[in-house]
């Protein structure tokens, strides 16, 4: 298995609904994985992105991980991403646009 990339991720949504670019938040810096992942609660295997803290040592999730993760796009140093998160049990689409550092 490789190692993780880092990246900058800017989130793209708020609880499914698409933010404008003046309500954006903060961008988050950490290493990016996409894995898949066997999720007991979906009784599947997903392809799954974490976005994981790289300066706290304990690699701490820095965003929802996306669950049934795909690349939308890739070109030169930047990508998007786009999936589902789960917040209090409930689903929502999600994307992000990942610059890699």
């Amino acid at each position: 298995m490789g190692s993780a990339m880092l990246v900058e991720v800017t989130l793209l949504n708020a609880r499914g609904k698409p933010l404008f670019k003046k309500d954006l938040g903060p961008k988050c810096r950490g290493e990016l994985e996409i894995l898949e992942n066997r999720l007991h609660t979906l009784g599947r295997a997903v392809s799954c992105a974490t976005l994981k803290c790289t300066t706290d040592g304990l690699g701490t999730p820095m965003a929802e991980e996306l669950i049934d993760a795909r690349v939308l796009w890739l070109s030169g140093k930047a990508m998007r991403i786009t999936g589902n998160e789960v917040i209090e049990g409930a689903q929502y689409g999600q994307t992000w646009d990942v610059r890699m550092l």
